[in-house]
């Protein structure tokens, strides 16, 4: 379970899931990583909040120590999805496959595309959890 130390060392094992999750990344209690984490990359210093669902070849980047992707509470970030650079999304996002997140998102926002837009917002806690 995510938010607890990994017994891998620094990141969860790279060789058995192609996964990279560094140790410094902060990440809140009740995270799912589905698939076992396959082909999951976080950056070192992404912030992500409690009860994250994170899908295979997620891609959570950011750029330097400070402009780093900031991740709300109930975030689901579905397959091959990405969250680049110094964004944030709010709590209780759905971020849909292959998404590229480029800015901030509002928390109860559904968020699709390439770049990612606003598919919908002002869902409520019971929408979210019915995706």
């Amino acid at each position: 379970m995510l938010g607890d130390s990994f017994p891998f060392g620094e990141t969860l094992d790279k060789s058995l899931y192609n996964a990279v999750v560094p140790y410094q990344c902060e990440i809140g209690r009740g995270g799912r990583l589905l698939y076992d984490g396959m082909g999951v990359l976080i950056y070192k210093h992404a912030k992500l909040g409690e009860d994250i669902v994170i899908g295979s070849g997620v891609t959570i980047g950011g750029r330097g120590s400070t402009r780093v992707p900031r991740i709300g509470n109930n975030v689901y970030l579905a397959t091959g999805a990405k969250v680049l650079g110094d964004v944030t999304l709010g709590d209780y996002v759905f971020v849909g496959a292959n998404a590229v997140v480029l800015h901030s998102v509002p928390s109860f926002s559904i968020v699709t595309g390439v770049p990612a837009k606003l598919i919908r917002g002002g869902i409520t806690v019971d929408q979210f959890r019915a995706l």
